[in-house]
């Protein structure tokens, strides 16, 4: 009994040690969990004068170089606070985590395995211990490259997930400038209908003196009534479409509309400069964006991991190899065995798998050609459309030069007694429509810039440059 003993913490010791060993190494679960409470309050207590925001923003500049919180936010301003806040950044960059894990798990090597296998003998006459204890260790192999190829599928998925927060990225500009053309239209819309409001009710006074007097009749001034209660109508939905882009903007910022209460915004660009600049420029845009929007790299990225999918699947043809090392101890006798496996490729070849991958690698490239498509239409849509609208925006403004002219002379004339004051007013009428109708061209120009940028994905500015927008985590 004695010689088991010793036989057992022979086999003890080794046994302790590798469970040691492993177990050091496991990782703990700490668990997390999501108040929806305490997330609702917090996203309330955003604000832009956060010190988390501030120590963001000296990441770029401000604070040593410029002024944080600025007294007018310009739209790169608003942009590095979109960039902190909005969380479908925070969703890019946790799937950009989750496959840079990946490239971990990839890396792995199969663990061995090791078994116990105590035995007992029956037969066995004393002084001879029946007790057979027994240890294997089995070791895997993994032959055809596979690992290698799976680190390498790994390595693509990572790098189109880092790609996608660069698209996320893109996409919080686009939307943060649609934005804010919304809200500066809605801004401009709301003073001209007041202007055109108290113009029209100008009018509408003087030809109800005149109609008490009987130079004109009522169906004379009526039309006038009619307009007068147009434009209110026009103004009061105008009041509502302002105070929805408003909410829109602290959307677009991944901010409360409480936080943007009372900020001033600094003036948009001229209208059509942009627009100007990137037609000039159109085709190296163009050749770009086929080539090298964010998108369209991690959906190149995806496909090429497909293809090393496909490759693993075919790879695992081939079985591994599997190692075996046993040691016995067989009354007072020590044996020890060598052993070698593999798995038979005999009912099924990993067809299966082999034919899913290669689905999976069609669906990919059809879906890469099929971006390519729409960035193809996107642009030259763009490109026309910016076109038109530069010039549309060109007619809108030599129409108000034009009646702005005739106003000024139609005062001359009023102040030398050839016009009346109603004359004067309703050329100024006319031209307040005309700097609507400006207006509404100017933001559909606006509009089309902003989506001809998105479409040609064109580069952030320098200062936004660096890994610190990509890898920022706020938790």
């Amino acid at each position: 009994m004695r010689v088991v003993g010793r036989m057992s913490a022979k086999l003890n010791i080794p046994l302790i040690v590798l469970l040691a060993a492993g177990l050091a190494a496991c990782a703990r679960y700490h668990p997390r969990p999501i108040s929806l409470e305490e997330r609702a309050m917090a996203f309330d207590s955003r604000t832009l004068t956060s010190p988390q925001l501030q120590e963001f923003a000296a990441q770029f500049g401000y604070g040593a170089e410029r002024q944080w919180p600025p007294r007018e936010w310009s739209r790169d301003d608003l942009l590095l606070v979109a960039l902190f806040y909005h969380p479908s950044l925070d969703r890019a960059r946790a799937q950009w985590r989750l496959g840079h894990a990946g490239l971990k798990t990839a890396a792995g090597l199969p663990n061995p395995t090791v078994v116990l296998s105590p035995g007992y003998d029956f037969s066995a006459v004393a002084p001879a211990s029946p007790w057979i204890p027994g240890l294997s260790i089995d070791m895997p192999i993994e032959t055809a490259g596979k690992r290698r190829i799976r680190k390498a599928e790994a390595a693509f998925l990572a790098e189109a997930d880092r790609l996608s927060i660069a698209s996320a990225a893109a996409i919080i500009r686009s939307n943060l400038q649609a934005a804010l053309i919304e809200f500066h239209s809605a801004e401009e819309r709301v003073k001209l209908l007041n202007e055109e409001q108290q113009t029209q009710a100008s009018i509408s006074t003087l030809l109800e003196q005149r109609r008490e007097a009987g130079a004109i009749s009522a169906s004379e001034a009526a039309p006038f009534r009619i307009a007068l209660l147009r434009v209110q109508s026009e103004k009061s939905r105008a009041e509502s479409v302002r105070i929805e882009s408003r909410d829109h903007l602290a959307e677009a910022l991944g901010l409360p509309r409480s936080a943007i209460e009372g900020i001033t915004l600094a003036s948009l660009p001229e209208s059509g400069k942009e627009a100007s600049e990137l037609l000039s420029n159109a085709s190296s845009h163009r050749k770009r964006a086929l080539q090298g929007r964010s998108d369209l790299i991690a959906a190149l990225a995806r496909y090429e991991a497909s293809q090393l999918a496909l490759q693993l699947e075919i790879a695992k043809q081939y079985p591994d190899i599997r190692l075996g090392s046993g040691y016995q101890w067989d009354q007072g006798e020590d044996k020890w065995n060598l052993s070698i496996g593999v798995d038979l490729p005999v009912f099924n070849q990993n067809q299966g798998p082999i034919a899913e991958a290669e689905a999976k690698r069609a669906q990919l490239a059809a879906e890469l050609l099929e971006l390519q498509s729409q960035i193809i239409s996107q642009v030259d849509r763009g490109i026309s459309l910016c076109n038109s609208l530069l010039g549309e925006a060109a007619q809108a403004r030599q129409t108000l030069d034009a009646l702005n002219k005739e106003l000024q002379f139609t005062k001359a004339r009023f102040e030398a007694g050839g016009a009346d004051q109603v004359e004067v007013l309703s050329i100024g009428l006319e031209a307040i429509s005309a700097r609507i109708a400006l207006l509404d061209a100017e933001m559909r120009l606006r509009s089309a810039e902003a989506e001809l940028e998105a479409a040609f994905e064109i580069p952030f500015s320098p200062q936004f440059a660096g890994a610190s927008v990509v890898e920022r985590n706020k938790e």
